[in-house]
């Protein structure tokens, strides 16, 4: 993740390698998933909030650190909160699959495609709207 310097999210105690546990005002209990789409659902929760404190549980070193946010208007999102921290799934672990045949490995390529295909075309559709 990145945070920059003088965005709300640095100023409320936010850092780098900071994994994101609750948000107050998401769905689900205010539990952070750690997908993609967690991540999603966590941009729209934070930009339909400028202004408003927002608490949040971070993981830091072991430990759970409870922070208060507040997403600032931001122009660069058309007036929608901002926290000025790039979010990024959480992956604890990576693990290495190899394809036992030229059958499987069309079949992993083919998926792997259509994955990378969906996230870049979903990135580009929330960039232009």
């Amino acid at each position: 993740s990145v945070v920059d310097a003088r965005g709300a999210g640095a100023q409320a105690g936010l850092r780098v390698g900071d994994v994101l546990l609750n948000m107050q005002g998401l769905g689900e209990g205010g539990v952070v998933s750690s997908s993609q789409a967690g991540v999603d659902d966590t941009i729209r929760t934070i930009r339909m909030r400028p202004g408003i404190p927002t608490k949040v549980t971070v993981q830091r070193a072991g430990a759970e650190v409870p922070l208060t946010v507040t997403p600032e208007a931001s122009q660069a999102v058309g007036g929608a909160g901002s926290i000025g921290v790039r979010l990024a799934p959480y992956v604890s672990s990576i693990s290495h699959i190899k394809p036992t045949g030229p059958d499987e490995l069309v079949k992993m390529t083919n998926s792997e495609f259509v994955y990378v295909t969906s996230e870049t075309t979903g990135s580009l559709l929330n960039l232009a709207s």
